[in-house]
């Protein structure tokens, strides 16, 4: 014969699956709004929007064509706080076209638009002369702006 667990009673088994229970925790209710409850901008019913027209004369667009090229760059780090905070003083500084690159492990910072390497080779030198003497060109993807 084979050793059967015991049985268990109704109320042992009541008293099991109370101390088995995950705790539940109720959130407060949310009051729904009806409609007459909603503000204007809220409400299904769609108001006639504003139209601001500017005169196309003062309208610059601004296209940027993915082309290659050439940058700058002044540093890799594993650090992304020594990254973000080169980056930020370079455009303290007055540089447009910063750039903060993740390629894991690393964060590079990188300059310019170039789309000739003699251009990248006058940025270096700025750059060496305001003090980021170990930079070099690196040559990349750019994004040449066009206006239009």
């Amino acid at each position: 014969m084979e050793n059967s667990p015991p049985e268990l009673s109704s109320k042992d088994l009541l008293d099991m699956n109370k101390s088995e229970q995950d705790t539940v925790y109720n959130e407060p209710k949310i009051d729904t709004l009806d409609d007459k409850d909603r503000l204007p901008s809220e409400s299904n019913e769609k108001e006639a929007e504003p139209v601001i027209q500017t005169p196309q004369e003062n309208v610059v667009e601004r296209k940027a064509r993915i082309i290659d090229g050439y940058r700058v760059q002044i540093m890799a780090t594993n650090s992304k706080n020594t990254a973000l905070s080169i980056q930020n003083s370079l455009k303290n500084k007055g540089y447009r076209d910063v750039y903060l690159i993740n390629e894991f492990p690393l964060f590079k910072i990188r300059v310019g638009n170039c789309g000739t390497r003699q251009e990248a080779n006058l940025l270096r030198r700025r750059l060496i002369n305001a003090g980021y003497r170990d930079s070099w060109i690196v040559e990349t993807k750019i994004e040449k702006k066009e206006e239009k």
